[in-house]
């Protein structure tokens, strides 16, 4: 794209960090100039959209989980002693924790980019 055709100007304020940051990816890229790598990143970049809502799900159930076995726990200390319907409900909350866990990882969204609406569909990324 010629220059003649760039008729929007910017003016872009970073933190010193971001600056570095600018700084080593146009170094990296080999690019003339940090205006080459901004562009090259708004035109070749990948904007990502990752859904964490099962994480609200699983931090619910979590805490769930906490609260029996902060039950239990409460339990064992008030009494001094400790049942074997104790160990049992503890080995169960154990287990479900492992469940959710489980889930969880099963349930990790794979990062797949956001194709920008302005491209058509033959260029979109599957």
């Amino acid at each position: 794209m010629a220059n003649s055709e760039r008729t929007h100007v910017m003016s872009l304020r970073l933190s010193d960090d971001e600056y570095r940051i600018l700084e080593a990816k146009t170094k990296l890229a080999r690019n003339r100039s940090m205006s080459d790598t901004i562009r090259f990143l708004i035109i070749e970049g990948m904007v990502y959209d990752i859904d964490y809502s099962h994480l609200i799900d699983c931090n619910v159930q979590l805490g769930k989980i906490g609260t029996n076995l902060n039950q239990i726990a409460y339990k064992i200390n008030k009494t001094g002693s400790i049942y074997q319907t104790d160990i049992d409900a503890i080995k169960r909350e154990m287990e479900e924790i492992w469940k959710v866990q489980k889930s969880y990882l099963r349930r990790q969204p794979l990062a797949r980019p956001e194709v920008p609406k302005f491209i058509s569909k033959s260029k979109e990324i599957d």
